[in-house]
């Protein structure tokens, strides 16, 4: 204990000393063109630059006596002139939240509350100063006092975002969350900085941190379209990242997604759910819908020619999920060169709606202008409902492709018909204008207890009121798949290969069973022609026993005559069997072999 005392008593002189004497004196700022540190009598740290000109050392806010802010209205309160301003100032409130960086000398740029803020009039500054936040291009919609907390009604804060990048040519963000909309969302595009050609430049679109992670939710009970972005017809317009829905899943009342009067837009890694409408893309054209998600709707989307004349065209669908709509998938009306490209179709047409909606793809009217109506390759589809699970009705003459596709029935739940064929009624029999039609290496399965049926065609055509007969039909699809009937009875889809009448259907090519069963009717008529030779030969040394000689020269005249008919008739079947023989083609799919036709109909077919 005395030696514990015998050391304070040691250490109490020195102490106050240290009170006494600060560890080092601040340094007065001295005329050089060096930056050197010192403290004023205001208490702050000063430095000086190489034109000798002082000002207050700024390392952030609190260090020089101005507080980090917790919002915009707090730094525009700020009376500062250049000599006093802070090199950058930090608003923390979470909706607000930035850094923002003193542009001196710039006295014009308005105020936007968002972006560029200025503070308050002073003299010598009379407009204030200017500090603009550090950002990457992306507008944060926070930044317009959104929560997107699943709680609070954000509409007014998004929208107000929206406005703002749209004059300013700025893309939203939307960070990770759930944004409660009360009412409809839109973002009208302007051209006021010119045409893109030009130099003009425009919004890049909306963007989420991803389609699992941000969803914008509609939480009012009326109709509405919880986003419509309308262009200028050049803007290519960019979507991604982000999911649509309703807060009432039974509703179904609104349209998910909105896309007018654009071209060369880009939809990706989009969600859209539990809408009537889940895409109008009505105006919109040759753009391109990749990895979405357009399911639980009643209608997936629709497409049509609008108030700004854009058709439909040159539109793909690539990698999509277009699954468990009501009514049906997508339904293209007045376009041509829609593309289709390894989707899932499944499930669409599970509840009794319209039969003119209920198709998977439904592409109407197609083909106006004579155009490829659509290329369709590479999807999964499977248990879809309704009269067809893709229709294609031509308008006009044109084209389809239709190739690689994977149809699969599941028991008792499938289209009536996997593919068909269908015209407007202003196409009719001896119409010029031809409809192309190319089947390649389609595949059709069965499994859940399906039972295949003659009455349920894989493809069926329909030919109008006018009894159109302008089909040209390439098919070298795979009928033969295996398919599982009902006491797990291994059979195929052979008995629901279509049927074709010629009178409405010309085959560029036809099939090894078609040539067969050809050979196999001619083989028979050259048969009873040299049993009719060998007929009549016998008859005629018959009846030369019993004629005298001028009837049996009579005879034998008409005879001759006969015998040169037939003959002539057994060398023109012979000719055509070599002739088809001669021009097998290779094999273009399936376990069929290709023949050149010219006119199978004078035999029968």
């Amino acid at each position: 204990m005395k030696q514990l005392t015998s050391i304070l008593l040691f250490l109490l002189p020195a102490l106050a000393m240290a009170q006494t004497f600060p560890i080092a004196p601040p340094k007065t700022p001295i005329n050089s063109g060096t930056i050197q540190l010192g403290r004023k009598a205001d208490g702050l740290w000063y430095e000086r630059d190489a034109s000798g000109t002082e000002r207050p050392f700024r390392i952030d806010a609190r260090s020089n006596s101005v507080p980090i802010f917790s919002g915009i209205t707090g730094m525009q309160s700020l009376s500062l002139t250049d000599a006093t301003a802070t090199s950058t100032i930090t608003v923390f409130t979470p909706n607000m939240a930035g850094v923002f960086n003193y542009i001196a000398g710039d006295n014009t740029t308005p105020n936007d509350g968002v972006i560029n803020v200025r503070t308050a009039p002073v003299a010598g500054a009379p407009a204030g100063l200017l500090y603009r936040r550090q950002f990457d291009g992306l507008v944060n919609v926070k930044w317009f006092n959104v929560y997107g907390d699943g709680v609070h009604d954000d509409y007014a804060g998004i929208q107000n975002c929206f406005t703002y990048c749209a004059i300013k040519n700025l893309t939203p963000f939307f960070p990770d969350g759930t944004y409660n909309i009360s009412q409809g969302l839109f973002m009208t595009l302007s051209n006021a900085s010119g045409t893109m050609v030009n130099g003009g430049r425009r919004s890049a679109g909306i963007k989420g941190a991803g389609l699992n992670s941000v969803a914008i939710r509609y939480t009012g009970a009326t109709a509405a379209t919880l986003i419509t972005v309308t262009g200028t017809g050049d803007d290519a317009v960019q979507l991604e990242g982000f999911r649509l829905l309703c807060s009432n899943p039974n509703l179904m009342n609104s349209t998910g997604l909105g896309l007018h009067r654009v071209a060369n837009y880009n939809v990706t890694k989009v969600g859209v759910s539990t809408m009537y409408l889940g895409v109008d893309f009505t105006d919109a054209g040759e753009g391109t819908f990749s990895e979405c998600v357009i399911s639980y709707n009643k209608i997936g989307g629709y497409a049509n020619v609008g108030v700004h004349g854009v058709a439909p065209n040159g539109n793909l669908f690539h990698k999509c999920a277009i699954n468990s709509n009501q009514y049906g998938g997508i339904r293209i009306v007045n376009g041509c060169n829609n593309v289709f490209s390894n989707c899932q179709l499944l499930g669409n047409g599970t509840v009794s709606g319209p039969d003119s909606l209920m198709r998977a793809i439904y592409l109407e009217y197609i083909g106006i202008n004579g155009g490829n109506a659509a290329s369709i390759e590479n999807n999964y589809i499977e248990g879809n409902q309704g009269g067809a699970c893709i229709e294609i009705k031509f308008g006009n003459g044109g084209a389809a492709n239709i190739e690689k596709n994977t149809f699969n029935r599941l028991g008792t739940q499938f289209n009536t018909n996997d593919i068909k064929f269908s015209v407007f009624n202003g196409l009719s029999a001896g119409d010029t204008q031809k409809v192309h039609i190319k089947l390649n290496n389609n595949t059709y399965n069965g499994y859940n207890n399906y039972t295949p049926s003659a009455s349920n065609k894989r493809v069926v055509y329909t030919y109008g009121t006018g009894n159109y007969d302008g089909y040209i039909v390439e098919d070298s699809d795979n009928y033969s798949q295996r398919v599982i009937a009902p006491g797990s009875v291994i059979t195929n889809c052979l008995v629901e290969r279509p049927a074709y009448p010629l009178a409405n259907v010309e085959f560029p090519f036809v099939s090894t069973d078609t040539y067969t069963s050809f050979t196999t009717t001619v083989a028979s008529l050259s048969t009873t022609v040299a049993n009719n030779t060998t007929a009549i030969a016998a008859n005629t040394s018959a009846i030369a026993t019993k004629l005298n000689t001028s009837t049996f020269t009579s005879y034998t005249g008409v005879q001759a005559t006969v015998d040169d008919a037939q003959n002539t008739k057994a060398n023109s079947l012979s000719t055509s069997v070599v002739s088809l023989t001669s021009n097998k083609l290779d094999k273009v799919g399936g376990t069929a072999n290709s023949l050149t036709v010219t006119n199978l109909s004078a035999y029968g077919f």
